[in-house]
């Protein structure tokens, strides 16, 4: 890292200085800031949030503390923001995020997964809000209801269509007259699609998570999820604003911590049931993401997530509810996260609460297959190629 080139401040009894701010609190700030200045529409853009020029300045002078050339303006700091972590000078421990991290998209010029699980990790009231808003508020309304499948029909909404035509929108509560009750919710959780994202007038779709592609260089397009674009774009259905009026598509925060993980979601639940279980899926209000049956009556519990940062999400793991009854927890990632950071299982472990580690078994979802057909004592293969999803 670059702080190794200068030497450090030294206080007048010769020990080094403290820093200005600490290296994680220097992430946070600016992953927020970057988040806030990706949803300035219009005029607004030429006056910034203060958190935006609080990074500014904690950034130009963290730069100049450790000797590094300091950003001049915001257009700089997300400039800045497109250098991968290991570039920055910071004294991140080795292990709480990957030198190659970047915050801001060089293709997209905007937040980068790993920006919002930074931002979530702050504690930012944006991600509360959504949280609270969305999610929480759908599950207050269905269980005050006692309509658990009212809460089952939304989590499927989210994840498999998280772009909706206007004449969707206004008609998705009266098509699926479970959702009748969450009305306020659906009407939150989407947002008119901005303009940014047309090539030439037309929006286009992702043939994977069906959200919108956004547009890169003259012809190209590139989708905001990890797990659809580590495999290369498929351009899906094109949309005509002019022939459907608005367009509309989740709030990014739902994109990235439910749409994304609910599709690892779903296709862990076709997994498991080709091998001829039953699976439940969020049972007793999302207690739990897939509630796993055995013939001999055996229950495992699942829990999913799509964090990029093994450390991030150790800090915000907790222990499974204990209802439904389960025989073993299971807090499964995608396989290709492990692919792609092969120490992904020993940070986690490293930042987890011992007492969840000892509770939550962390395994990937091409693990928790193998174990199914384990406890089951068979060798039943899989009825697809899950590159071919």
């Amino acid at each position: 890292m670059n702080e190794s080139e200068a030497l450090p401040a030294m206080t007048p009894t010769g020990a080094p200085a403290a820093p200005i701010i600490d290296s994680e609190s220097i992430v946070r700030l600016v992953a927020t800031a970057m988040v806030q200045l990706s949803q300035q529409r219009g005029p607004s853009k030429t006056i910034y949030p203060d958190v935006v020029q609080k990074a500014l300045n904690q950034v130009v002078l963290l730069a100049l503390e450790r000797g590094d050339s300091p950003p001049q303006s915001v257009a700089d700091l997300v400039r800045w923001a497109q250098r991968p972590l290991g570039e920055w000078p910071l004294d991140l421990p080795a292990d709480l995020a990957a030198d190659d991290t970047v915050l801001v998209d060089p293709e997209t010029v905007t937040p980068t997964q790993r920006c919002l699980e930074w931002l979530i990790d702050a504690g930012d009231t944006l991600g509360e809000l959504v949280e609270n808003k969305v999610m929480l508020g759908a599950l207050a309304k269905t269980q005050s209801a006692q309509a658990p499948d009212a809460y089952t029909e939304f989590r499927n909404l989210l994840i498999t269509k998280p772009v909706l035509t206007q004449a969707e929108f206004l008609s998705i509560t009266t098509i699926n007259v479970e959702l009748e009750l969450l009305g306020e919710q659906i009407k939150y959780s989407y947002r008119p699609a901005p303009s940014s994202l047309r090539r030439h007038g037309t929006y286009h779709r992702c043939g994977r998570c069906n959200g919108l592609l956004v547009p890169v260089g003259n012809e190209g397009f590139r989708c905001e999820l990890d797990r659809c674009r580590r495999d290369g774009v498929v351009v899906g259905d094109a949309i005509d604003p002019g022939r459907h009026q608005l367009v509309y598509q989740l709030l990014r925060p739902l994109r990235v911590f439910v749409t994304g993980p609910g599709l690892a979601e779903t296709d862990l639940q076709t997994d498991l049931e080709s091998l001829g279980l039953t699976v439940k899926m969020w049972p007793e209000f999302d207690n739990y993401d897939l509630q796993v049956i055995f013939g001999n009556g055996t229950v495992w519990a699942i829990d999913v997530k799509d964090y990029a940062n093994p450390a991030l999400l150790a800090r915000r793991a907790t222990p499974l509810r204990k209802q439904p009854h389960y025989d073993r927890a299971f807090l499964v990632i995608p396989q290709y996260r492990f692919d792609d950071r092969p120490d992904y299982r020993t940070v986690f472990h490293h930042h987890v609460d011992p007492k969840v580690r000892d509770q939550l078994e962390l395994v990937t979802d091409t693990e928790v297959v193998a174990a199914a057909k384990k406890q089951l004592g068979t060798h039943t293969t899989r009825r697809f190629d899950r590159k071919e999803r």
